[in-house]
């Protein structure tokens, strides 16, 4: 059957813009690539739009909060569906201060998520403990965000690929022909090394950080943001997900605990820098002592996909058959349910624009 949509990319953002057509009715095809270094591999998996509150502009904070209502209802019909778990975590996160620096910087957060109607409550060292209790002596206080929950994103990257992989064709090189006004068919050598030639009505390209590598879409100010991670495995030290400003924990299922934070303008360099590996273990080690007794189990890079404004591309594109949704930078997995419904919404009325328009960045000079 020819599929009504094309979507290329291979990670959540064009697996859940796959699931969310057929969810719809539509038979889209997935051209797949697997990336190394993806910033769906990478990510942490923390659904808190409450702690991006005093960064994130009002249009993505509006966006993250519609994906916290659906999220729960979305996991569950993809776990009933590939009958797999989610990772999914609802436990809320402790930021947590050590010093009058840190805790000057959690009280102005404070006040941004308070502004904008999430839930958060300051919390005594006493009531700290009393959540964590293997949380280091030294500390000045904290806060603690209820409905910032995490998600595996491996797990959920699972449960995604089963839902749709019969819509799914692993491709080794692509071509994508086109005019000044649309896409008009795509070729691409498959996994088996065979030639294919395909089109359709409606082409989505959801491919991350590597959006940039199409040159009709050379106008985007897309770049990738490299951060660096370590999982480490063990004896569970922590229930809930700890922030700090200097870094962050989450705890995964069977003992693992990830550890994040780094940002750097490197290309795609991915290449362990040792400063940054070093500054995750001292940071995490300042809050929970316990880490010095657990196994390193892998150290990588992901590549965030960032647009100039920080702010997702969602929606049409100059090409009137070409739609995108990339540049989620940090939030890839907070907005996945939103960003999949709002992407069909703009297939199904490609005249909407709004602060999410790749359209923000086109000149037609």
């Amino acid at each position: 059957m020819t599929p009504d949509i094309i979507i290329i990319g291979g990670g959540i953002a064009a697996l859940s813009t796959a699931w969310e057509a057929i969810e719809k009715g539509y038979n889209p095809l997935v051209l797949y690539k697997k990336r190394t270094s993806s910033a769906t591999q990478a990510a942490a998996g923390m659904l808190c739009p409450e702690i991006e509150a005093d960064s994130a502009h009002a249009p993505l904070l509006s966006l993250a909060k519609q994906s916290q209502i659906l999220y729960s209802n979305w996991i569950k019909n993809l776990e009933d569906v590939s009958n797999l778990p989610s990772g999914y975590h609802p436990k809320g996160t402790l930021l947590v201060a050590q010093h009058r620096d840190h805790m000057a910087e959690i009280t102005q957060l404070q006040a941004h998520i308070a502004e904008q109607d999430f839930t958060c409550s300051r919390l005594t060292i006493k009531e700290i403990r009393q959540k964590e209790e293997n949380l280091a002596p030294r500390l000045s206080g904290g806060i603690f965000v209820p409905k910032a929950h995490s998600i595996h994103p491996r797990m959920l990257y699972a449960m995604l690929f089963k839902a749709t992989q019969k819509h799914i064709q692993w491709y080794q090189k692509i071509q994508i022909h086109h005019n000044e006004e649309s896409i008009l068919s795509i070729s691409y050598r498959n996994d088996e090394g065979q030639e294919q030639s395909i089109s359709s009505p409606i082409y989505v390209i959801a491919d991350g950080a590597w959006s940039q590598e199409y040159s009709f879409l050379d106008w985007l100010p897309l770049r990738p943001v490299k951060g660096q991670y370590l999982i480490l495995k063990g004896e569970p030290l922590i229930s809930h997900t700890i922030r700090t400003p200097d870094v962050y924990m989450v705890p995964r299922p069977n003992g693992e605990l990830y550890i994040g934070a780094t940002m750097e303008e490197e290309g795609f360099c991915d290449r362990l820098r040792a400063g940054h590996q070093l500054d995750l273990l001292y940071h995490s080690w300042q809050f929970i002592r316990g880490i010095y007794e657990l196994h390193i189990k892998e150290a990588g890079v992901g590549f965030r996909p960032a647009l100039r404004d920080h702010q997702p591309a969602i929606g049409r594109t100059h090409l009137r058959n070409l739609w995108l949704n990339i540049g989620h930078f940090r939030h890839g997995i907070t907005i996945a349910p939103a960003a999949s419904k709002l992407i069909l919404h703009h297939i199904e009325k490609p005249d909407t624009r709004d602060a999410f328009s790749p359209l923000r960045f086109w000149t037609s000079s």
